[in-house]
Parts: structure tokens; sequence; C-alpha cells
């Protein structure tokens, strides 16, 4: 796992035979991946645009 969810053995996980009863942490843990992916697209994209500008600099 990650530092948002720490390991924790499968018996907490959830209630037997209850559906959703795992939907928070799932949903915790999809939001916290979506904001990591778009970190990493912003820092991608400046680095994309300072190469660019590097790139006409050079020209």
């Amino acid at each position: 796992m990650n530092i948002l969810f720490p390991s924790r053995s499968n018996s907490e996980l959830g209630r037997p035979g209850i559906p959703g009863s795992n939907d928070l942490e799932n949903a915790l843990r999809r939001l916290a991946t979506r904001r990591a992916n778009e970190i990493n697209e912003r820092e991608f994209l400046a680095r994309e645009r300072e190469e660019q500008r590097s790139r006409k600099l050079s020209v």
C-alpha cells in the first residue's frame, strides 16, 4: 500500500457479505491515484514547455 493506506490485514477490509462495505476506502484510493496522476501530468507538461522554449532559443 502507500502512506495514505497503511497495510492492513484482509480481515479488516470491509465486512463479509455486505456489498459496498469497502466503497469509502476504494473511493479514497482512486482519489489519491487521480491526484498523483494530475501532479505527474503537470510536471510532464512543464518539462515539455521548457524543452520547447530551449529549442526555440537555440535555433
